[in-house]
């Protein structure tokens, strides 16, 4: 591939559904695994029912500099999906997962993404752990909802010579019934950063996260009796 192309392992976006991933080693240059990215004619065709677990996820080192690379697991457009017990390695530019709703050519504003879980994964040498964005910024679509992160290790999350990113573990925006508990980060950079409309029902408990550089940041007073009930039992 040309190095402005972008390439996928494995993608799906109209009709998918009731899919099994299982058990499999996955290269892609853009993104390793994708549900969405172009719009399904109806509603009835967002992918849906997908399952992926006990996967490597990964691009070699080779490609580095060489192909367009984004994410290693992305979602745009889908409705209830378990993602657990993959391994995931290697994305040097931006986050090794990318949960964001996207109306991609402006024809699918039911284009949401509901009733997800990752669960139970390793993520090893990438510059920023998840990107959330709950609405399409830039065109009318669903809203995310229900969307769980629990018992992931994240080794090692790092801005520096050799990654594009800032080391984050969470950055969102917009969204409802948001969960994220019981993970272990090794962040150099924040530990949330929320921007544009903050999530709705966001509860961030019982994680393991390196302070980095503004600990959990947002345009919200992080003091106030809300903001401090969206996190519970942390160490930083």
């Amino acid at each position: 591939a040309y190095p402005s192309e972008e390439t996928q392992g494995i993608c799906g976006w109209s009709g998918t559904r009731n899919v099994s991933i299982i058990n499999n080693y996955i290269e892609g240059g853009a993104e390793n695994i994708m549900f969405g990215g172009a719009d399904p004619n109806s509603e009835d065709l967002v992918p849906r029912d997908i399952e992926i677990r006990g996967n490597h996820l990964s691009k070699p080192e080779a490609w580095k500099k060489k192909v367009t690379t984004k994410t290693l697991f992305e979602l745009k457009n889908a409705k209830k999906v378990k993602f657990i017990g993959n391994l995931l390695e290697n994305n040097w530019e931006g986050s090794a997962f990318r949960i964001t709703v996207r109306n991609q050519d402006g024809t699918a504003p039911f284009s949401t993404i509901e009733d997800v879980e990752i669960r139970d994964n390793i993520i090893r040498n990438v510059a920023d752990g998840i990107n959330i964005l709950g609405r399409d910024d830039g065109q009318k679509s669903g809203t995310l909802r229900n969307l769980t992160i629990e018992n992931n290790l994240f080794l090692d999350l790092r801005a520096g010579p050799e990654m594009d990113g800032t080391g984050y573990f969470i950055q969102a925006a917009a969204g409802e019934n948001i969960t994220v508990a019981n993970n272990t980060a090794f962040n150099t950079g924040n530990i949330v950063t929320f921007y544009a409309d903050i999530p709705a029902n966001f509860v961030f408990r019982d994680n393991i996260v390196g302070h980095g550089n503004y600990g959990i940041h947002g345009p919200i007073d992080m003091n106030s009796g809300p903001t401090k009930s969206m996190f519970s039992n942390n160490l930083f």
